[in-house]
């Protein structure tokens, strides 16, 4: 079908079937990648106009979950105050605590740390492309607290491809 005779209804319909499986953000970010396709066809000549302009408020909303999270400098201190007294647990959780709390890091991207994109002389970690959510390397400069910490780590963990390694043995 040639792009001048696409409507927004021939668009809507795939639209709906993410809906239906309750995939609202892809039903709109579908949307959104179309109506690019379709702007630079109107800016090049090749459409005379977006149909999915009329399908901005068509869409189901998805529900916006808002994350825990600490806003004064009162609960945090007490948050750092219980990782810091932390007592039960292996040693390990307790380092990836901390660590959690000294890099600012999503759970993920900590627990899939390779020794090897730690450099302790240059005090960076540097994650991967591919394990980073914008897809870019990203590099984390490391305090001697945290090297503290990891230096501890290796001495337990060392050995392995992961800071963090599976209880299972699975890398």
């Amino acid at each position: 079908m040639p792009i001048t005779e696409i409507k927004a209804v021939d668009i809507l319909v795939p639209l709906r079937r993410q809906e239906a499986r309750g995939n609202y953000e892809t039903a709109r970010r579908m949307r959104s990648s179309i109506g690019q396709v379709f702007r630079y066809a109107v800016a090049t000549a090749r459409a005379d106009h977006d149909p999915t302009f009329a399908l901005r408020d068509a869409l189901i909303t998805p529900k916006v979950q808002h994350m825990a999270a600490l806003t004064n400098r009162e609960d945090f201190a007490r948050l750092l105050q219980v990782i810091w007294t932390y007592e039960a647990g292996s040693e390990i959780t307790r380092s990836a605590l901390k660590l959690m709390a000294m890099l600012y890091t999503r759970p993920g991207e900590l627990r899939l740390a390779h020794w090897k994109e730690f450099d302790f002389e240059k005090r960076v970690w540097t994650l991967p492309e591919e394990r980073m959510k914008m897809r870019r390397p990203h590099h984390k400069p490391l305090a001697e607290p945290v090297i503290e910490i990891l230096r501890k780590l290796q001495e337990q963990t060392g050995n392995r491809v992961r800071v963090f390694p599976s209880l299972t043995g699975n890398d």
